[in-house]
């Protein structure tokens, strides 16, 4: 089970993670690329994203 709680992501890549159970809501997250995630709703990517993090979409394909 990914536990993060406290991590420094920033600058990460953490696009296409599967971040299920992920406890994200202490870590760093400035400048950490997310999209095209499993296990992050509404709710989390909108504290995300107000903690630093940045999403964009990830085409399926290519």
């Amino acid at each position: 089970m990914p536990f993060f709680s406290s991590a420094d992501l920033s600058d990460a890549n953490l696009k296409s993670a599967d971040l299920t159970n992920a406890q994200l809501s202490r870590a760093i997250v400035d400048n950490t690329q997310f999209g095209d995630n499993s296990g992050i709703d509404e709710s989390m990517k909108g504290d995300l994203i107000k903690r630093g993090a940045m999403f964009e979409d990830v085409p399926g394909d290519s």
